[in-house]
């Protein structure tokens, strides 16, 4: 059986060449580097946008999408698809597909490594010897808000405030990494800064307050301020029965 690595649909910027990978696995932590493929873009009315042969660059299958297939006069969409078509070397035929948006720009992570150092001092020698640097944490964490996102019906690069989402973001992170090396660790420590951390990026999460570009614009002074990574639940009614409709004094009047 035959996986993919892929955290996220694509997200396309209009007018900009749009790089794509797939990595492909069967079993153990090495690729299954496919012989051949071909890649194909789709619209949302199933139009091939751009098609052509992938290049595999280390092990990895991997498209350009030129600008030139994406002019600023095609409708922004979240309704697209990509579909790989992979030949393997024992001349097996695999076709994986993957959601496609169009958008008008990119969210990028907010968390750096020189960040984690900077909250965490001694994370450099925290680090195991089989890890060279904390950026697969970082990855984890960034794909695990953007899918919280879109499961809640929001689309991240809709957010014009990237800065919103540092405290969510590096909170994660650490509890990500601590909570992989309690795995080293049997006193409980490490465990327990685990907890903590996931503690803190719930209430990053909580109080996150985004300027949501809902009429995409790509203008802040367009965008809907205090919108809510997490939505609001009632847990009574629903705001519009709050105000019951005025029927008049009760019968025989006000006493």
């Amino acid at each position: 059986m035959y996986s993919i690595d892929s955290q996220l649909p694509t997200f396309y910027m209009r007018n900009a060449d749009n790089v794509v990978t797939l990595p492909v696995y069967v079993s153990g932590m090495a690729v299954t580097a496919p012989s051949s493929g071909t890649f194909t873009l789709y619209d949302q009315s199933k139009i091939a946008i751009s098609t052509g042969a992938v290049t595999v660059t280390g092990g990895i299958a991997t498209y350009t999408v030129p600008s030139a297939s994406l002019p600023t006069t095609l409708s922004l969409s979240w309704w697209w698809q990509e579909e790989w078509t992979l030949t393997f070397g024992d001349g097996h035929v695999e076709i994986f597909r993957r959601d496609a948006y169009l958008c008008l720009r990119l969210l990028h992570p907010v968390v750096t490594e020189p960040m984690l150092v900077r909250r965490v001092a001694d994370l450099q020698n925290l680090r195991p010897p089989t890890l060279t640097t904390w950026q697969t944490y970082i990855d984890e964490a960034w794909g695990t808000i953007n899918r919280y996102l879109l499961q809640e019906g929001k689309r991240p690069y809709l957010a014009m405030n990237d800065y919103a989402f540092t405290e969510w973001h590096l909170a994660m992170t650490l509890g990500l990494i601590f909570r992989d090396l309690s795995t080293y660790m049997s006193d409980g420590r490490y465990k327990e800064r685990a907890d903590a951390y996931d503690k803190q990026a719930e209430d990053a999460r909580d109080a996150i307050r985004l300027e949501y570009d809902m009429v995409e614009a790509n203008q802040r002074v367009a965008a809907s301020p205090s919108i809510p990574a997490r939505p609001v639940v009632y847990g009574n009614f629903a705001p519009a029965m709050a105000y019951r409709r005025w029927s008049g004094p009760p019968r025989g009047g006000w006493r």
